[in-house]
């Protein structure tokens, strides 16, 4: 398993090492992180849907929660640059097997996540949320006020 992340990792190297050759080793790290979360987040999602761990309630928690899988990703596996030593080279069979890889990681993610979708507006139809919210008057509005009220 770590071989065949290591063997992704050369791949992403390789190819930024040429379209970004200032900082391939930040655009590897920041897209493999992308992939993990992408990994993580349906089985968490899985376990949140079977309510055995509490669900993320707004969007603003995945920055930090990939931050942290940022840093591990680094410190663990990219810093010390062992992906290269492994003496990969690039092929067809591994480039079937990363995009292959990459689709099915896509679509268990999608699938998941309308998964989850379902029951949440299956909670909202049973228990619709109750919270009031004040509407402010249009600027329109607030023009025809002020026309209708002015003394002349």
């Amino acid at each position: 398993m770590k071989r065949a992340y290591y063997y992704f990792l050369f791949r992403l190297f390789e190819y930024y090492k040429q379209k970004e050759p200032d900082i391939p080793l930040f655009v590897t790290t920041v897209t493999s992180t992308v992939v993990l979360f992408f990994n993580l987040y349906p089985i968490y999602a899985l376990a949140g849907y079977f309510e055995l761990v509490p669900m993320i309630e707004n969007k603003y928690w995945v920055i930090p929660i990939m931050a942290v899988i940022a840093f591990f990703n680094y410190y663990f596996f990219i810093r010390k640059k062992e992906f290269l030593n492994y003496g990969f080279t690039k092929n067809k069979k591994g480039t079937w097997g990363i995009t292959v890889y990459i689709f099915i990681t896509a679509v268990i993610a999608i699938g998941t996540a309308q998964f989850n979708r379902e029951k949440i507006f299956a909670e909202h139809r049973a228990n619709p949320p109750t919270e009031e919210v004040v509407r402010q008057n249009s600027l329109e509005q607030q023009i025809r006020d002020w026309w209708s009220n002015r003394r002349i």
